[in-house]
Order: C-alpha cells, then sequence, then structure tokens
C-alpha cells in the first residue's frame, strides 16, 4: 500500500469508527448486551454535548476496556488519567460521575493487531482529540 492508498484507507475506516452507534458510559455494559463488544478494535470516546472525539485508543477486548474507562483506576486507563489532569481531581468516584454524564463511547471491531495499531495510530494524528497525549517526537528513533 503506498502513501495516497494508505491515507484514503485510515481516512476512511476513521469516518467508519466515529460514524459507529455511541455506546452510554452511564450504564455499565454487561456480558449480555456487551457480547458483540467481546472482541478486538479500536474505539473513540465522544463528548455527549457535541459528539467530538475527546480519546482514541485499541483495546484486545472491547467490553473491558470499555468497563475499565467508565469504573477503573487511573492505574488501568490512560484516558481516566488524562481527564484526571483536565478536571483537577483525583477522587475516582467524581471521575465516574463527570465519565457516565459527560461520555459516549464507538467502536470499530478488528482482528489484525497491526492495523488497529496503524488506525489508532492515524486517527489520533489527524483528529487529535484532547485527551490523548501527544506522541513523543523528541524521542530518538530506534
Amino acid at each position: 500500500m503506498n502513501l495516497d492508498e494508505a491515507a484514503r484507507h485510515y481516512g476512511a475506516r476513521t469516518q467508519i469508527l466515529l460514524r459507529q452507534e455511541a455506546v452510554d458510559f452511564s450504564r455499565p455494559l454487561g456480558r449480555e448486551k456487551g457480547r458483540k463488544f467481546d472482541r478486538p478494535g479500536v474505539y473513540a470516546i465522544c463528548s455527549r454535548s457535541t459528539g467530538e472525539p475527546v480519546y482514541i485508543g485499541k483495546a484486545t477486548n472491547l467490553r473491558e476496556r470499555f468497563n475499565q474507562h467508565r469504573h477503573g483506576s487511573m492505574r488501568s486507563s490512560a484516558f481516566r488519567r488524562s481527564l484526571s489532569e483536565k478536571l483537577g481531581t483525583r477522587s475516582e468516584l467524581k471521575l465516574n460521575d463527570h465519565i457516565a454524564r459527560s461520555y459516549l463511547s464507538k467502536s470499530l471491531p478488528l482482528k489484525d493487531p497491526r492495523e488497529m495499531t496503524r488506525l489508532e495510530h492515524f486517527a489520533i494524528a489527524v483528529v487529535n482529540p484532547p485527551l490523548n497525549k501527544p506522541f513523543d517526537t523528541d524521542k530518538p528513533c530506534p
């Protein structure tokens, strides 16, 4: 795949991701409802008020990752750490409440781990969600 093809491919995949049906963070994603999410993929956490993506990530199990972001800990969720910094709170309960009131999640199941990583990086670079940490461009290449 050349550069133009890759840009078209990942641009189209990013649009597909952002057009997916939103899942409400105010309710847990149980096993029965979450069965279709028991797979790997890329996800976007979007503002409930604007619909704009605030965080993009990948997961080996979308349901488990959804629940980690919803009511996990800052230790297990970069989204929760970034949100904690933005809100100026270390309270997990305040984060739980804010996430339930303010965000929705969209996901795109994908099987290939390399495809997931490429789509995640492309989407973050193009969409520039405010709660994703910027790529470290000062880090030397291995």
